[in-house]
């Protein structure tokens, strides 16, 4: 039995990522996972599958919470400073990102306040 998607050729293969229903291409997402495979290990199908919905909901997470910040700012695009932003205000994406720089996209709003130290005068 073939799947056949609407509007599409009865010659037309569902590629994986449709047949999961995922945004992301998982073709070349297992692609870049059997590049850092050693050559003698196996790659399944479900592994490549797997990530590219794991990174699809992280993307859509971070997408989702930077848009927000734009529609509170009244602003129509997404800027790396909302991307920033939207990182820095959920834990989970913090700590996904921690070692990650946003270029353009500014510094932690945190200050550490010093002591003023009196100098000894001679």
């Amino acid at each position: 039995m073939t799947i056949l998607k609407k509007g599409k050729s009865p010659n037309h293969r569902i590629t994986k990522q449709e047949r999961v229903h995922l945004t992301m291409p998982v073709a070349r997402i297992e692609k870049a996972v059997r590049r850092y495979v050693s050559s003698g290990d196996h790659v399944s199908d479900s592994a490549s599958v797997a990530m590219t919905a794991a990174v699809e909901y992280l993307v859509q997470d971070l997408l989702e919470s930077a848009g927000n910040i734009a529609l509170d700012k009244k602003k129509q695009n997404i800027k790396p400073t909302m991307i920033y932003e939207a990182i820095q205000a959920d834990p989970v994406l913090e700590r996904v990102y921690a070692n990650h720089l946003i270029v353009d996209g500014g510094c932690r709003k945190t200050y550490k306040v010093r002591q003023a130290v009196a100098v000894p005068s001679e």
